[in-house]
C-alpha cells in the first residue's frame, strides 16, 4: 500500500487549494499573501475601488509578479506575448483576504497495482 499526503491552502476555514505537492501549496499560499499586501495597499490609497475589483486586481498582480517587477524596474518585457501567457493570467478562486495556512488534509492509503 502507498500513502499519499494532500496539502490544503485554507482561507477563512475554507479549502482554497488541495494538492499532493507541498511546494505548489506553499507557492500558492505565498502568492495569496502577496495579493493580500497589494489589496491592503489599494484599500489604503485614495482611489475609489470596489472591494471585488481590488481583490481581483491584487490577485492578478500577485500572479503576474515577475512581469510587474520588470515594469517597476523599468525593463521592457521580452515579448508582448509574455503579457498574455497562461502562466501570467490564470483564474483563482478566493474567498477573503485573511491569512492562509497550509496543512496536510488527509493521508490516503492506496492499494498497489501489483
Amino acid at each position: 500500500m502507498a500513502v499519499e499526503n494532500r496539502y490544503a491552502v485554507i482561507r477563512n476555514g475554507v479549502d482554497i487549494l488541495i494538492t499532493t505537492n507541498k511546494k505548489e501549496a506553499d507557492e500558492y499560499d505565498k502568492m495569496l499573501d502577496i495579493a493580500d499586501g497589494i489589496q491592503s495597499l489599494l484599500q489604503a490609497s485614495e482611489l475609489e475601488i470596489e472591494p471585488k475589483l481590488a481583490e481581483d486586481m491584487s490577485v492578478f498582480l500577485a500572479q503576474s509578479k515577475q512581469m510587474l517587477l520588470q515594469v517597476l524596474q523599468h525593463k521592457k518585457p521580452k515579448s508582448n506575448a509574455a503579457l498574455h501567457s497562461e502562466d501570467t493570467v490564470s483564474e483563482i478562486e478566493r474567498t477573503d483576504s485573511t491569512k492562509a495556512s497550509v496543512r496536510v488534509v488527509d493521508t490516503v492509503e492506496l492499494e498497489s497495482a501489483s
